[in-house]
Order: C-alpha cells, then structure tokens, then sequence
C-alpha cells in the first residue's frame, strides 16, 4: 500500500487596533486557500483518493467598552464563508461536492474589578471549528464530506489576589453540535464522523 498526499496553503490576516476614546476595537480578515491531493494505492483496497479545494474567508470586530471605573464589556463577532469544491475517487466510482457555508460566531462578556483583591467575570460565546482537508478523507470514497462543528459556551470566573499570592478559579460549560471526532469501528480502518 502507497499513500501521497500533497498540500499547498495561502493565508493572510490583516489586522487593526485601534482606540476611540476609551473604547479598544479590534478588526480583521482571514483569507485562506488550502489544496490537497490525497492518493492510496493498495492491492487489497484498489485506488482511492481525493482532490479538495478550500476557500475560507472571514471578517471580525472586538470591542472593549469600559462601562464604569470598575465594570468592562468585551464582545466580538466573526463571520466566514467557506466554499469546498472536493472530488474523491475509489476505484472507477467518483463522488463530487460543492459546500458552500456561512458560519457566525460571537462571545460577550464582562469583568467587574468588585475589591481591590478581587476580579470576577463571566463569557458567552458561540462559535465553531471547520472540518479539515485531510479529516474528510475517505479510504473507500475518497472523500466524507463533514458538518462544520459548533458550540455555545457560558463561563463564570474569578480570581483574588494578594502581595505574594494570586488564586483563579472558573466555571465553564461547553455543548457541541456536529462534534467532529474519528470513530475506529466506522468502516475498515475507521472514519471522521460528525457525532
């Protein structure tokens, strides 16, 4: 059995901070490309492999507004666009996908300095994880188109801090949706599955 696999990436994060007043704001893009050619040849299995092009471009803002002396809010969105044009092959079978998504993610949250000692805070958030070229790879398709992962998120947090000495402490609490994660019983040799 014979595997190749080629990759070629380009990215770019532009990115700008600035301050208006006594608000911080944040704001950026992510442009990325990825190709990925995945080959296997074997005598027991035959040929499988598969070509992926990923466009994944997005946009995001954070801010940081003092409310009070002693009180911040932090939020931030971001928004991508993710087009996946993919062609796996097994054999003389072929299977052909074109995904095109539009994901949203946004946190917010806040920080009250309640004493001098004393921090305490607390964060929602949604977000997301895009499923990677080489986890949609399928020995016998070529390719196994997968779900974009999501989650919601809520955490409380606080902390104390003396001269010497400095205790954090945090709750945290995380649901996924679509969780993308390999399963060793799915098919011969195990797959990425959206759970």
């Amino acid at each position: 059995s014979r595997t190749t696999s080629e990759r070629e990436q380009r990215a770019s994060d532009p990115r700008v901070a600035l301050r208006l007043g006594a608000v911080a704001l944040g704001i950026g893009a992510d442009i990325d490309r990825h190709e990925v050619d995945f080959a296997n040849a074997s005598d027991l299995f035959g040929t499988s492999g598969s070509t992926q092009e990923i466009d994944s471009n997005g946009v995001w803002l954070t801010a940081s507004v003092p409310v009070r002396e002693d009180l911040d809010v932090e939020a931030g969105v971001r928004r991508t666009w993710v087009d996946t044009r993919a062609r796996g092959f097994a054999g003389t079978d072929t299977i052909s996908a074109d995904i095109d998504e539009r994901v949203t993610a946004w946190d917010i949250g806040v920080h009250w300095q309640a004493a001098d000692a004393w921090q305490l805070g607390a964060r929602v958030a949604s977000g997301f994880r895009l499923p990677k070229a080489d986890e949609q790879v399928s020995v016998f398709t070529g390719f196994n188109p997968l779900q974009t992962q999501t989650s919601r998120s809520l955490e409380l947090n606080g902390a104390w801090r003396s001269e010497s000495i400095v205790a954090r402490a945090s709750l945290y609490r995380i649901d996924l949706e679509h969780e993308i994660d390999f399963d060793p019983r799915a098919g011969f040799f195990g797959e990425n599955l959206n759970l």
